[in-house]
């Protein structure tokens, strides 16, 4: 991911966190940070409304534009769970989810927006351990009102337990921890999760203020964790910090025996504060492999990824190709036979970028004469409609055989991909596409290619 760049947004109760990263050849680095404090006291959409001006601007003085950008919502506003699947639902495990998740959540799941990931295979039991993240599309809808009040687009929505264990797994000095526990007391909450295998398996947010009895409030707490790091060996890793209103748990911590307790040194990965933590996690997205990949924004939201720094990683191979081969040449010559090949390159792009005008103008002609084609339809959807949205989304590691529509069963495609169940939310993603399933068991060629049957229902 070298020349990528992610902004991390965190907007909790009390106030907005960014952290902005950047990539290069030599390392990852901290390129601007801002902490707001916001009235917890007005309304979510007020405090959006606020959070989008003072983004807007860190943006503006820092120069932001080409960046991936990352949302954090509050641990207290998703619903985190571990799920267990046979092993065999792992190809479909998407249309599994869609059809079962409100056997795991008091929603209907045309309310909720939802991830997951896979988190552990064993084989020896023939299980599949999968974390599944949804959130309300009321509450996200409200974090999306910032989607359009910024400039450079969104990339994704996760949740700020995502966000820590994808910090830890690059800050200098916990990257070595595979298991652990995180303590994030804060001046009202106190975050607590586990990571496994450096993967989030367990999260909670929790008031000490608000509990019955605060005396007991880290026993309570505590008390899950304990039986989820019963396997594990003792003492375990446990990572605390604190902000400027905290500290109060310290001591308790550090008495119980099965409990190494750590305080990262944070100035290591240049975070003067303990509350930019989460923003931290979710900027990492946009340049680094991260192991907690929950996305909760429709596919059909997310910015695009950003080309440059491919196309600039390329541009700099072939200038060190042609250096090399001219390296054993006069300087003169090794600087006109450069400049020839720049000039070459040169002509080649905008010979493409003429190419791309002209392909531009073409297809200017034909959704016009497309809409003109829709209008005689009287409401519905034409066929090249469907056609034209079908190979859009299509990869370019699939490829179709047969493609057949009716207006009782839709349409069905066959054909064979590199991996037929990546097509699935693909094709759901279409607003024009409904109800897409496969038709018939996924069968691998000669090649390894793997054939597919999918059918799915038009929208009007």
């Amino acid at each position: 991911m070298l020349f990528q760049s992610g902004l991390g947004i965190y907007l909790h109760e009390g106030g907005l966190c960014i952290v902005f990263l950047k990539n290069s050849f030599r390392k990852m680095k901290v390129a601007g940070y801002a902490a707001y404090a916001l009235d917890p006291e007005k309304p979510l959409k007020e405090r959006i409304g606020l959070s989008a001006e003072l983004i807007n601007d860190f943006i503006e003085s820092k120069k932001v534009s080409s960046s991936d950008v990352f949302i954090g919502l509050p641990r207290e506003s998703v619903i985190l769970r571990e799920l267990e699947f046979p092993l065999a639902v792992k190809e479909n495990l998407k249309s599994t989810l869609r059809y079962k998740i409100e056997n795991y959540v008091p929603m209907k799941l045309r309310d909720i927006y939802f991830d997951y990931q896979i988190i552990e295979e064993v084989k020896a039991e023939n299980k599949l351990k999968v974390l599944l993240v949804v959130v309300q599309k009321d509450t996200l809808d409200q974090y999306l009102n910032l989607k359009d009040r910024l400039g450079i687009g969104l990339s994704g929505v996760s949740v700020n337990s995502t966000a820590y264990v994808n910090f830890f797994a690059h800050h200098p000095g916990t990257s070595q921890y595979a298991n652990y526990v995180f303590v994030h007391e804060q001046e009202k909450n106190v975050h607590f999760g586990i990571a496994v295998n450096r993967v989030l398996k367990y999260s909670r947010s929790a008031a000490p203020g608000a509990a019955k009895d605060p005396d007991a409030f880290l026993s309570k707490e505590l008390k899950p964790i304990e039986e989820l790091i019963a396997g594990l060996q003792k003492p375990v890793k446990l990572l605390y910090f604190a902000g400027a209103e905290g500290g109060a748990l310290l001591t308790e911590l550090r008495a119980k025996e099965i409990f190494d307790v750590e305080i990262p040194d944070l100035s290591l990965a240049d975070i003067p504060n303990p509350a930019l933590v989460p923003a931290a996690g979710l900027a990492l997205r946009g340049v680094a492999k991260v192991p907690t990949q929950i996305n909760v924004l429709p596919a059909a939201l997310r910015k695009r990824p950003s080309r440059v720094a491919f196309y600039a990683l390329f541009m700099l191979m072939g200038l060190f190709i042609v250096s090399g081969m001219l390296w054993g040449g006069s300087r003169i010559m090794r600087q006109r036979m450069t400049l020839n090949q720049l000039n070459l390159e040169t002509e080649r792009l905008m010979a493409e970028i003429k190419d791309i005008d002209r392909m531009r103008d073409n297809l200017a002609v034909l959704e016009t004469r497309i809409d003109y084609l829709n209008q005689l339809w009287k409401g519905k959807t034409p066929v090249m409609e469907i056609w034209k949205e079908t190979t859009e989304i299509i990869p370019e590691t699939a490829w179709l055989q047969d493609f057949n529509y009716d207006d009782k069963k839709g349409v069905q495609l066959y054909g064979y991909a590199e991996s037929a169940s990546e097509l699935i939310p693909l094709l759901e993603a279409s607003p024009l596409f409904t109800d897409v399933v496969f038709l018939s068991t996924i069968t691998k060629d000669k090649n390894g290619k793997e054939r597919f049957r999918i059918g799915f229902k038009v929208n009007s």
